[in-house]
C-alpha cells in the first residue's frame, strides 16, 4: 500500500538525493588561501621624496639588485631603502627607525610582493609570504626575529599543505 502518489514519491526521492549531494559536496570543502595582489605602491617614493631631508643612490651592480635609493629623515632617525634591478623595477623596500628594521618587503619580477614582514624594532610581528600569482604560500609570526606559534603553509593551488608549531627560543643564560 503506497501512501504517496507516484509523482510525490519521485519528488521526495529527488529531494533526498539532492540533500545527500549537497552534504557530500560541503563536507569536501578544503581550506584555501586567498589571492592578494599586493604590488609596490609607487606613491611611497613620492612620499619619501617629500619627507626626507637627504636622498642618495648607491650603485651596487649585483645580480639581485643594481641600485639602492636611500631616503633619510635625520630628525626622526628614519632610513628607507628602495632596491631596484637593472631595469629599474622595485625588487625590495624596507625602512628602519634608529637602525632597527620596522618593515621589509621583497617583490617578484611581476611586481607582486614575495614577503610582507610587519616587524617592530625587536623583530616581532606578523609575516606573510606569497606565490608569484598572489596566493598565500605561508604565514605566521616572528618574535625576536624567530618563528613562533603556528605557521600555516599552502600549496600553489591554495589548498592547505600543513602547519608547524614553533616554540619560543630562550636566550642563553636566561
Amino acid at each position: 500500500m503506497n501512501v504517496l502518489p507516484k509523482t510525490h514519491r519521485r519528488i521526495f526521492l529527488f529531494s533526498i538525493f539532492f540533500i545527500i549531494c549537497v552534504a557530500l559536496v560541503s563536507c569536501n570543502q578544503v581550506e584555501r588561501s586567498g589571492i592578494e595582489i599586493i604590488k609596490f605602491d609607487k606613491n611611497k617614493i613620492d612620499s619619501l621624496t617629500r619627507v626626507s631631508d637627504t636622498m642618495y643612490t648607491e650603485f651596487t651592480g649585483s645580480q639581485d639588485f643594481y641600485t639602492i635609493d636611500h631616503y633619510l629623515v635625520r630628525k626622526d632617525s628614519i632610513e628607507a631603502k628602495v632596491f631596484r634591478d637593472s631595469l629599474g623595477n622595485v625588487v625590495a623596500y624596507n625602512y628602519a627607525i634608529n637602525g632597527k628594521m620596522e618593515f621589509a618587503a621583497e617583490y617578484y619580477p611581476n611586481g607582486q610582493i614575495i614577503g610582507d614582514l610587519q616587524l617592530d624594532g625587536s623583530g616581532t610581528g606578523p609575516v606573510i609570504y606569497y606565490y608569484p600569482d598572489g596566493r598565500i604560500w605561508t604565514k605566521g609570526q616572528f618574535k625576536n626575529r624567530n618563528r613562533i606559534g603556528i605557521w600555516t603553509e599552502y600549496n600553489e593551488d591554495g589548498t592547505m599543505k600543513g602547519f608547524d608549531h614553533y616554540e619560543e627560543k630562550k636566550e642563553e643564560g636566561k
